[in-house]
């Protein structure tokens, strides 16, 4: 990559000999003294948040003089007006705005870490860090710390919707110690959600305060406009040679060194990772240091954020909006319509699950909890699909209506109903059954986890029998004379999903009953339950309703969708109700079973978010000129007639219903 290079221009005042002792030793040396300030005040009794903002100060007081002693470049002399409007960002973001946020998260998060270990030794301790020397526990701390933040900055630049919050850090045209203040509160807000993150793993309170204090100074070092030269210092930690290139004018070198303390997680090849790689934008190391410069010809986004004509207050206020701005200009609809459209599977896939969680711990049994939530999910499911539909001709009609509730009354009210309650009791009991006979159950170690971890792990072994029961009835023709009923519906609804032959959901029972052998807790269960009836009505709802890339993990309704298109070669694919992970396994190359397996093809589709034009299926076994209850009747007797050998009858019963239409019609 060809760099445009700079070299420094600005006069120094002092004497080339001072200049060059300055300019080699100014950035270890505010570090390492703000580090050792912080490490003896902290260890003799100061508390840490007054050892940190002491820190802090000095090392801004100490860059300040350095930009006045040693200048780097004359023209990133900020004007008069970016220097106001700078100190507004100090006043407003900073101290009350982003300070107040970013202390009580750190604060909160130091909290969290201090109680794990007092509760017990927290996971620094428990790994044997906390004997290591303090120098060694400080460089583990800023990558650990670092990794999280990486990630943040990366995704910063690599997502279109976080950009607008990064643009603001980006936009000054000129660098200097206090420009490195300029962030929108938003982005020191997730970067404060890291700062929990990181004092769950209950590190020495020096240790979380010097990581902190090691990230605001080395701010102001790498933005300082100062000649700060650290040949020695490049290759390990994020100085100012690195971090100017990130501030370059143009993308292809302002996207790179994200490490915000470290170079260590620019250096990897992340894009070469599987499914990872997948994620990612930057398909490259983003690591990026040329020779024979120091520094990028511009810096911004060339875009002008201040205007000498508005106030410093003025400037700060568009500042504070520009995030807002840019999304509603971006926005395809209303506000509460896009909305929804991204955050309503998710705020409904919670709620569900904390809801059955809520309910069972107040005296419900299991069943009750798990399947009354799910139910009222497919009302909820409705009203999303009336507030932001997908496709305007899939809009149900009477008949169809009435066809669903045959199915939820009598093929899963009345035979798949009592199947799986009865199945799930069996396999809950026979789970007791193996807790009494062996001192333990067969879920073991994962009862000491917490309830999300657990159910997340219930969820995904449950979702693996799915998966293998689900791919069955489509690689097995006599399953797949049940299950073609399901996909016979022409149009998408939250009652859709109820449509089956009673033999298949019969075969869904089991797979509880496995999961209830296998001692999973009956809240667990419950939760299960709350999860899979509410991401079954609404991935067969009629809403715009989008996952994104999380789609590489949940079944979303867009990745559902897919599976119910007219072309089979279409809906042989996503197999997976609730998670995606096991559409993703190539199970057609593994030893022994993948010769067993028709589908040869790893069955994962991610398509459009509009999912397919037509769905449903060409096969004559659902007829909109039937009545409700002769189409039942239809798709439930049709797979024994199969079975039986009696396929002339499906070619008689086409011949009775024509004569039937012919009568009606002639007595019209």
């Amino acid at each position: 990559m060809q760099a445009h290079v700079s070299t420094p221009s600005t006069p120094t005042s002092v004497s080339e000999p001072l200049h060059l002792l300055v300019a080699h030793t100014g950035w270890p040396a505010v570090l390492g003294c703000s580090m050792l300030f912080m490490y003896a005040t902290i260890t003799d009794g100061m508390p840490s948040w007054l050892a940190t903002s002491l820190a802090i100060a000095g090392a801004l007081i100490a860059c300040i003089g350095l930009e006045r002693l040693i200048p780097y470049r004359d023209d990133w002399r900020a004007s008069q007006a970016a220097q106001q409007t700078d100190l507004v960002h100090i006043v407003l973001t900073e101290l009350t705005g982003q300070g107040l946020v970013r202390m009580s998260m750190i604060v909160l998060g130091f909290g969290f870490g201090a109680r794990i270990n007092a509760a017990g030794p927290g996971v620094w301790s428990a790994l044997g860090l906390s004997g290591l020397p303090m120098v060694v526990q400080l460089l583990l701390g800023l990558a650990v710390f670092d990794l999280g933040l990486y990630w943040l900055h990366r995704m910063m630049h690599e997502r279109a919707a976080l950009w607008p919050i990064h643009t603001l850090h980006h936009s000054p045209e000129a660098l200097n110690a206090v420009s490195a203040i300029r962030n929108h509160p938003l982005n020191s807000f997730l970067s404060g959600c890291f700062s929990v993150l990181f004092g769950l793993l209950g590190m020495p309170m020096v240790i979380f305060a010097m990581v902190h204090g090691w990230l605001a100074i080395k701010g102001f070092l790498q933005h300082a406009n100062a000649d700060l030269r650290t040949p020695l210092f490049d290759p390990f930690f994020q100085t100012p040679r690195v971090h100017r290139w990130h501030h370059s004018e143009r993308p292809a070198e302002a996207d790179n060194n994200f490490g915000i303390l470290l170079t260590l997680w620019d250096r990897i090849a992340w894009h070469r990772i599987p499914l990872l790689g997948k994620f990612l934008r930057f398909h490259r190391v983003t690591f990026f240091l040329p020779e024979g410069s120091d520094s990028p010809l511009k810096i911004g986004v060339g875009e002008t954020f201040i205007n000498p004509m508005k106030s410093p207050l003025a400037n700060w206020g568009a500042h504070f909006a520009y995030p807002f701005r840019v999304w509603r200009e971006q926005l395809p609809g209303p506000l509460w319509k896009v909305a929804l459209t991204w955050l309503g599977w998710p705020v409904v896939m919670t709620s569900s699950v904390a809801a059955a969680w809520v309910l069972y711990n107040h005296g419900l049994p299991f069943a009750v909890a798990g399947l009354s939530v799910a139910f009222t999910s497919y009302g909820v499911a409705g009203v999303i699909q009336h507030l932001n539909p997908l496709r305007e001709e899939w809009k149900g009609r009477g008949k169809d209506l009435v066809l669903d509730a045959l199915h939820i009354t009598l093929s899963m009210g009345t035979v798949n109903g009592l199947t799986s309650l009865a199945l799930s009791a069996l396999g809950a009991w026979l789970g007791a059954q193996v807790h009494m006979e062996i001192g333990g159950r067969l879920w073991g170690p994962m009862g000491g986890l917490p309830i999300a971890a657990q159910f997340l792990a219930a969820l995904f072994v449950l979702d693996f029998l799915f998966y293998w029961q689900h791919r069955a009835m489509h690689e097995i023709p006599a399953l797949w004379t049940t299950h073609r009923i399901h996909h016979a519906a022409r149009t998408l609804s939250p009652t859709r999903a109820f449509r089956h032959h009673p033999v298949s959901p019969m075969l869904t029972a089991v797979m509880w009953a496995i999961i209830g052998l296998i001692g999973v807790p009956l809240e667990i269960l419950a939760m299960c339950q709350a999860f899979h009836g509410a991401n079954g009505a609404l991935s067969h709802c009629n809403a715009d309703l989008r996952l994104g890339r999380l789609e590489y993990i949940f079944a979303s309704p867009t990745f559902h969708r897919w599976h119910h298109s007219r072309s089979l070669e279409d809906a042989d694919l996503n197999f997976g109700p609730n998670v995606s992970v096991f559409d993703l396994v190539p199970w057609h190359k593994t030893p022994v079973i993948g010769k067993l397996l028709p589908i040869q093809h790893t069955t994962f589709r991610r398509g459009s978010d509009a999912g397919p034009a037509l769905v449903g299926l060409d096969e004559h076994i659902e007829d909109p000129d039937w009545s409700p209850f002769y189409s039942w009747w239809f798709q439930v007797s049709n797979p024994f007639r199969i079975w039986l050998g009696m396929d002339a009858l499906l070619e008689r019963n086409d011949v009775l219903l024509a004569a039937d239409q012919d009568i009606e019609q002639a007595a019209k």
